[in-house]
């Protein structure tokens, strides 16, 4: 296996490669069908509410933000028909032209992906950990072994008007990203269905930058990313390549057929004590891997 091997095997290094391929003349982009007053808007309802349950001292950039442009809810990778997308993407409404100027908004790489990453690594019970993923093959050191598109990407401040809306904003989705989604482990308060959709994007969500938007990075939310489960010492790591929309996995050291597939949920460099107090309070969990 080489470095970079997924990037080339999907088509990825350069869109003149695939001229010999059919083409089909894209359609305009389009978004999914409007919120009514909130896709891309503020209500007055949600202005009045949050003016008298917020007394400011100091400006809250992601607040104004909200306020001035609304949030943008779209699809993301959309198929010719638009019946299907890659991604959900709930964002700042100033964000939703550079996203559909993205050249891989028009383009639906589910299938491709899915199959190209199902041959590297698989989603199985590990003992005492419930899902993990593991590895189908030898991944040798610097490798990018999978690539994948998140199920969802949400701004990073996510107030309690925005969380209340959550199951309406997901009926959006995809039915089987949906469920996928659903699925995901909630290790943060559980309650009413915003409460447990609002704790499994707290509990899965990787940070991802944009570089149109310098305000504030978005969570991204995966279906077998985040299946990956912690170690304080690593075998992997996480990127975001913005041009390809996709969150990638990179092999740190040789991974042999077999192993685990780990990654960090915290910062590394603090003495055992203090990452296992982390862990209990963030994840609920005791970390017993090697490094602890």
């Amino acid at each position: 296996m080489k470095r970079g091997f997924l990037k080339k095997g999907l088509g990825l290094e350069d869109s003149s490669t695939s001229s010999a391929q059919t083409k089909v003349n894209p359609p305009s982009p389009t978004v999914l069908p409007p919120l009514g007053r909130d896709d891309g808007y503020v209500s007055d309802d949600l202005r009045r509410a949050t003016a008298r349950a917020v007394k400011r001292t100091h400006t809250d950039p992601s607040m104004e933000r909200a306020m001035s442009h609304g949030y943008a809810v779209l699809g993301f990778g959309i198929t010719n028909t638009a019946n299907l997308h890659d991604t959900l993407c709930i964002t700042y409404g100033d964000n939703r032209s550079h996203l559909m100027a993205h050249p891989g908004f028009n383009r639906y790489m589910h299938p491709l992906l899915l199959e190209a990453n199902r041959s590297v690594v698989e989603i199985v019970k590990i003992t005492g950990k419930g899902l993990g993923m593991v590895a189908k093959q030898d991944i040798p050191r610097a490798t990018i072994f999978l690539r994948e598109r998140p199920l969802l990407t949400l701004v990073g401040t996510i107030d309690l008007q925005l969380a209340s809306r959550l199951p309406q904003l997901l009926e959006h989705m995809d039915p089987p990203k949906r469920a996928a989604f659903r699925a995901l482990h909630n290790s943060k308060l559980k309650g009413d269905d915003a409460t447990n959709l609002t704790g499994i994007l707290r509990t899965n969500g990787f940070e991802v930058e944009w570089p149109f938007d310098k305000g504030e990075p978005q969570r991204a939310v995966f279906d077998w990313i985040c299946r990956a489960n912690h170690s304080c010492s690593p075998n992997t790591g996480f990127e975001w390549d913005h041009a390809s929309f996709c969150g990638i996995f990179r092999s740190l050291r040789d991974i042999k057929q077999g192993e685990e597939v780990s990654v960090t949920y915290i910062y590394l460099l603090q003495s055992a004590d203090t990452r296992r107090l982390e862990l209990q309070e963030k994840h609920k969990f005791t970390c017993r891997c090697s490094a602890c």
